[in-house]
């Protein structure tokens, strides 16, 4: 520790006697740490500003009053682009940590709320994490800060700044990357490098870098580059692009967690990950997430599978009243942020080995859904499905109706029918929020331990937030540099295809040793 705290010491020193804008200009312009820009990307002009005066955007984002009063406290500078066309218009706030904060665009705020009053501007916002996944004592850096109630100290402790410099169309930042969880007996041996660069058109190249400077042989090996918590009631529907290039809506987005439905190798994708208004759906039957795995065994703990494997390996759920139980009420609304007394407990499922505890359920179902008891067709409304079947028997749900009026209209043995209640949707006019992360091309690099992946689901919805992340699951080593290219795009949603398609073969990422791409710059004293 005593290493690290004499580098930032040291990094400061040279900012006293170099002149920090030479010491800025020489560590965040280095060659050596972002080899290149994208030739799609040659720079927004003079429509690019940047604002080191804090001033409250809450009119627009509507934090969330636990975590409001440290708002200013997670400011660093505002990054904006102004553009004819208002769809292309953004506002992006670089926190003390390095992280984003805040992303502006057309619709609102597309940062999740964050409600959470133990992660202040540190968790749902979008940055990178390093990961050593030792399950005894896994270590764990997040690009922002440490947690609140692990420090124990308000206001937050915050990534420190090594360098910053932000002029033209584009803005960078280092910062030396903490343990987000103290005490800990790990090192903090990374620094986080990230660049965004105004492109025009609404198109934002973020790059990110991560260097271990560390003196042990501690490796990393699980990455989020980036993570982040998109705004859902600024953008409610995800569409996932195909290998031809197409987006497709997400219908049913499953809860965030570690069997979540959505969780897709980039070679499967066409290279980008939209974000919509809301996009229209039709009625169509529901789209169960999980089957049961017909090869399950008694030493088996784990009843549900996503339903990609061989059909005749699962048994789509079905959800049948169970003998001698009645619906009860329950007080999950409080949790999820649904309206008062409006979520209850049925019992229609029964699995031979039960599902994990904390497993991923349905989450929001992409909208609203009926259910239909096929034997009278008397139906009632769900808008958000909790548990399809907790400990292997138990569907939590809002419902439209209370609990008596259930048992009133349902016996045992009745067969549930779901499906989706189809909505309009807000047109080709709305906007979108496209992340390009890239095809994964890079399979098989020898410092990769498994493929690329994208991965995201709902989470509590008092957080307001859609978790969204790319992996980088491979290996970092002393020495090491990880370096990516990705790109985030706000514009109509009809053109999210065009562009999305034009840039998905930019995006990138890579490990080398440091020095791969030259030998540094001397920094003279004086």
């Amino acid at each position: 520790m005593k290493k690290m705290i004499l580098l930032f010491l040291f990094v400061k020193l040279l900012s006293c006697f170099a002149g920090a804008d030479l010491l800025d200009d020489v560590l965040i312009s280095s060659n050596t740490v972002f080899p290149s820009n994208s030739t799609s990307c040659s720079g927004a002009g003079t429509s690019t500003t940047f604002s080191h005066v804090f001033s409250s955007t809450n009119s627009i984002s509507n934090w969330a009053a636990v975590n409001l009063p440290y708002e200013a406290n997670a400011f660093e500078i505002d990054m904006t682009h102004t553009d004819i066309n208002q769809a292309r218009n953004w506002t992006l706030r670089i926190g003390k940590g390095g992280q984003i904060v805040s992303f502006i665009v057309k619709p609102g705020e597309s940062i999740a709320n964050q409600a959470n009053g133990k992660a202040i501007w540190n968790d749902l916002v979008q940055q990178m994490v390093a990961v050593t996944t030792e399950e005894s004592n896994p270590s764990f850096i997040h690009g922002s800060g440490v947690y609140a109630n692990d420090a124990d100290t308000l206001p937050p402790f915050y990534n420190p700044k090594l360098a910053m410099k932000c002029d033209g169309n584009e803005c960078g930042i280092i910062n030396w990357g903490q343990q987000a969880h103290v005490p800990t007996p790990h090192y903090s041996p990374l620094l986080f490098y990230s660049r965004y660069r105004d492109c025009g058109e609404g198109i934002i190249q973020y790059d990110m870098a991560l260097y271990h400077f560390g003196q042990n042989q501690q490796e990393f090996n699980y990455f989020n580059t980036p993570w982040t918590g998109v705004r859902t009631s600024t953008f409610k529907d995800i569409l996932l692009s195909n290998t031809s290039g197409a987006l497709n809506t997400v219908n049913n987005l499953g809860s965030w967690g570690a069997d979540s439905p959505h969780i897709h190798n980039l070679d499967t994708t066409g290279g980008f990950t939209t974000f919509a208004e809301e996009v229209a759906k039709a009625g169509d039957p529901y789209e169960f997430p999980f089957c049961i795995d017909t090869t399950v065994t008694d030493t088996n703990d784990n009843a549900n599978t996503p339903c990609l494997q061989e059909e005749d390996l699962n048994v789509r759920f079905e959800l049948v009243v169970q003998q001698n139980w009645k619906t009860t009420q329950t007080n999950h609304w409080e949790t999820y942020n649904l309206p008062p007394e409006s979520t209850v407990r049925m019992k229609l499922c029964n699995l031979p080995v039960p599902i994990r505890l904390g497993s991923a359920g349905w989450g929001r179902p992409g909208g609203s859904v009926e259910l239909t008891n096929n034997r009278t067709n008397y139906t009632f409304t769900s808008i958000y499905v909790i548990h399809f079947c907790w400990a292997g028997k138990w569907t939590y749900l809002h419902s439209s109706v209370n609990a008596s009026t259930i048992n009133d209209n349902f016996k045992d043995g009745d067969k549930i029918l779901i499906k989706y209640i189809g909505t309009d949707g807000k047109g080709d006019n709305q906007n979108g929020l496209t992340f390009v992360h890239g095809k994964g091309v890079e399979w098989k690099e020898d410092w990769q331990r498994a493929k690329s992946r994208v991965r995201f689901g709902t989470t509590n919805s008092l957080r307001d937030g859609t978790v969204f992340t790319t992996n980088m699951i491979g290996q970092l080593k002393r020495g090491d540099v990880y370096n990516s290219r990705k790109f985030i795009i706000t514009d109509s949603l009809s053109n999210m295809e065009k562009v999305g398609n034009r840039l998905k073969d930019e995006a990138f990422e890579e490990v080398f040793d440091a020095g791969f791409y030259g030998a540094g710059e001397v920094i003279t004293l004086w």
